[in-house]
C-alpha cells in the first residue's frame, strides 16, 4: 500500500523527547486560530481526488510557498522595525537641538 502524506498538523519524526519538546514549542508559538486553519486546510486537501504523487508535489509546493512567506513577512517586518527605531531616534536628537 502507498504512504499517503496529507498535509497535517507539524508533528516531528521519531518518538524521542527531544521531537516532543520541540512539537510543544512549535504548537505553543502559533495561535488556535492558526492551527483550526490548518486541519481545515488538510481536511480539505485530504477529500480531493489526488493521487499519492499529486498529493505529495501539492504539498511540496505549499510548503515552499509558506517558508517563502514566512521568510519575507520576517525580514519585510524586521526591516520596518529598524526604519521606526532610526525615525524615533531622529526625531528625538530634533528635539534636543
Amino acid at each position: 500500500m502507498d504512504k499517503m502524506n496529507y498535509y497535517a498538523e507539524p508533528e516531528c519524526s521519531g518518538d524521542s523527547s527531544e521531537d516532543e519538546r520541540f512539537n510543544e514549542m512549535l504548537k505553543a508559538s502559533y495561535s488556535p486560530e492558526y492551527w483550526e486553519k490548518v486541519k481545515v486546510l488538510g481536511d480539505f486537501i485530504k477529500g480531493l481526488p489526488l493521487t499519492v504523487k499529486d498529493n505529495d508535489k501539492l504539498i511540496e509546493l505549499m510548503l515552499e510557498h509558506l517558508k517563502s512567506s514566512t521568510s519575507e513577512t520576517f525580514y519585510i517586518a524586521f526591516e520596518l522595525g529598524i526604519k521606526t527605531a532610526l525615525s524615533q531616534t531622529d526625531d528625538t536628537q530634533e528635539i534636543k537641538h
